[in-house]
């Protein structure tokens, strides 16, 4: 289990002769999309994984500028989030279930919470192809059956939820191209997960 990711620094290094054909006829119908630097980074990303992380799958969430992937022989999910001020609480309200709504009280209606909450069913949506916003109701804390769940914050301003298949899984490795923070980790779902941070030199 693996986690990457690519900060908007490294938009810069984006090439479009790298990119893969669906991303080319993406980009040929929608010229703007070069322009911006979450695509300059997810596509950067993407090469990246070609070329380190051969026959794996992943998922791939950008938030601002920065891109956040999620790589594993089975499908992964993950989401990134910028920690703003909203109105989480009547959002909540709408795609929590009640068991959700008795956790997020119980954490003192934290903001921290109701984004970790968030992630991981944004998470879970892009694991298993489902609806979104349809689906953010039907799944969350009571669909972890078999479940890795890994949350936390980057460099105290994101918070971020990744999903994995918990079969024959022990380390997640949370690969970075340049120095990093994360705090409140928080691992979910299989037995004696280990975690470790490391450099990727790219």
């Amino acid at each position: 289990m693996y986690l990457l990711l690519i900060p908007e620094e490294f938009a810069k290094k984006y090439s479009s002769q790298y990119l893969e054909e669906a991303d080319k006829i993406r980009l040929k119908n929608h010229q703007n999309l070069e322009n911006r630097t979450s695509w300059q980074t997810s596509r950067y990303g993407k090469n990246i994984i070609k070329k380190h992380f051969l026959d794996l799958q992943f998922c791939l969430s950008h938030k601002l500028s920065d891109s956040l992937f999620a790589i594993d022989k089975n499908k992964p999910g993950v989401d990134l989030e910028f920690i703003s001020q909203r109105d989480f609480l009547a959002l909540s309200k709408r795609v929590f279930s009640e068991f959700e709504m008795q956790e997020l009280a119980r954490n003192n209606y934290s903001e921290e919470y109701f984004y970790r909450l968030w992630t991981l069913k944004e998470s879970l949506i892009k694991q298993y192809n489902l609806s979104f916003p349809e689906d953010l109701v039907k799944i969350g804390l009571n669909t972890l059956d078999k479940i890795i769940w890994i949350s936390g914050k980057i460099n105290g301003k994101f918070i971020f939820s990744a999903t994995f298949n918990a079969t024959c899984q022990d380390e997640i490795i949370f690969y970075f191209v340049k120095e990093l923070t994360i705090s409140d980790l928080e691992i979910k779902g299989g037995e004696n997960i280990s975690f470790r941070t490391e450099l990727l030199n790219i």
